[in-house]
């Protein structure tokens, strides 16, 4: 029989395969549970905000207004492209259909500006 470290309290001390699964299982809930958006540009918020708003009243018409907002945004260089990403991975979430995961991304944005001011 191999001999077992013994921690402070009389205890077998974790092996490496303990926390080798500790640190797998950390990273899948750091990944699952995201870290947010953080601060986003004024007008990455409003663009946030009126997609919450389509995606509330599941109106595709409004979606696609804000989406060619969003885009003539862009062109401008109004929008810093990360944050231009995730307006479009939420645009497209709500075009195939998923009109609630869409809405609680765009609100997840709103919600951490709040965060960012306290």
């Amino acid at each position: 029989m191999p001999f077992r470290k013994i921690d402070g309290n009389g205890r077998p001390a974790p092996g490496r395969q303990t926390r080798y699964l500790f640190s797998i299982a950390s990273l899948i809930v750091l990944i699952t549970v995201g870290c947010g958006y953080g601060e986003v540009d004024p007008v990455t918020y409003q663009y946030a905000r009126a997609l919450c708003a389509a995606c509330n009243l599941r109106d595709a018409a409004r979606l696609e207004t804000v989406a060619t907002q969003i885009q003539a945004a862009v062109d401008r260089q109004e929008l810093p492209s990360r944050e231009a990403g995730w307006l479009n991975d939420i645009v497209s979430e709500a075009r195939g259909g998923d009109w609630a995961a869409a809405e609680k991304s765009a609100r997840r944005m709103i919600a951490d500006q709040v965060h960012q001011l306290r």
